[in-house]
């Protein structure tokens, strides 16, 4: 039972993070892509990361050093601090 139970959260926490990775996504026509759209955003990665490019490069590497399934995220911690992190789903 104790699997079956695990199994359960693991696809429940795929589903959540499955469906806000497709809700927050928009195509370009939308202004997918376009940080100029998120200027506050854009600025608080520019001042961590040094631009919005650098972002993208580190969040790149952290998604090709992530082995087998999981998710990749920019996050803000409670101190306001933008971080980039992953998860892994274990199997």
């Amino acid at each position: 039972m104790a699997e079956v139970t695990s199994f359960a959260i693991r696809l429940k926490e795929g589903h959540i993070n499955h469906s806000l990775f497709f809700f927050n996504l928009a195509p370009k026509s939308q202004g997918g892509g376009n940080a100029s759209l998120a200027p506050k955003l854009s600025a608080a990665i520019s001042a961590t990361w040094g631009s919005v490019e650098s972002f993208i490069a580190a969040f790149n590497a952290q998604a090709t050093a992530l082995q087998g399934s999981g998710w990749v995220w920019l996050v803000k911690d409670t101190a306001g601090k933008l971080a980039i992190t992953t998860t892994q789903v274990l199997r």
